[in-house]
């Protein structure tokens, strides 16, 4: 499976982190939050992490406008539409994430893998949430994520063998992780 548009769902620490790393990959990326201050606050976020890597000499110019031009921000998970892949990263409450997984069932594409970085709440429940339990795993990115070089990836009771080496793949060939 090629993996080429990202949603990254909640756009603080980590989900502005893991924005950024899709977006340096080179990969469409829509970073969706609730409000537009919060689309505000990652946005600068995201630009703030690419300056300073610009001046540590980690990116040229190129790159750091090539990265901000594959940003997109959104206030609706109805622009996910047309995603290969989708990162929730909101706060680690199991309800509130239960009902992202519910909401992005139904407006992400059917061949979809939807995921988590959680590193607290079970995947099987988040899993049991959608119609597509075998499409939905942990990637689970440590912080800074785009300093740390690690992702986890976790799978639920229904992950498919098919989801995580999908996962693996856009890990470790497209984001540069292990």
């Amino acid at each position: 499976m090629k993996i080429s548009r990202v949603g990254i769902i909640g756009g603080g620490t980590m989900g502005s982190g893991i924005a950024e790393v899709c977006a340096r990959a080179g990969l469409q990326t829509i970073v969706v939050d609730v409000d537009d201050a919060a689309i505000a606050r990652a946005s600068d976020k995201i630009q703030k992490s690419l300056e300073r890597a610009y001046k540590k000499g980690l990116l040229s110019q190129d790159q750091q406008a090539s990265a901000l031009a594959n940003l997109q921000f959104a206030t609706s998970l109805d622009s996910l539409g047309e995603v290969d892949l989708a990162i929730e990263s909101v706060i680690e409450h199991e309800e509130e994430k239960i009902e992202v997984f519910q909401r992005l069932d139904k407006v992400c594409p059917s061949g979809a893998i939807l995921v988590s970085n959680t590193s607290s709440i079970p995947i099987v429940t988040l899993a049991k949430a959608t119609s597509r339990p075998d499409r939905v795993a942990g990637l689970h990115f440590f912080n800074p994520a785009p300093v740390q070089p690690l992702v986890e990836i976790i799978n639920g009771l229904t992950t498919s063998t098919e989801t995580t080496d999908a996962l693996d793949s856009f890990s470790r060939d497209v984001l540069g992780k292990h």
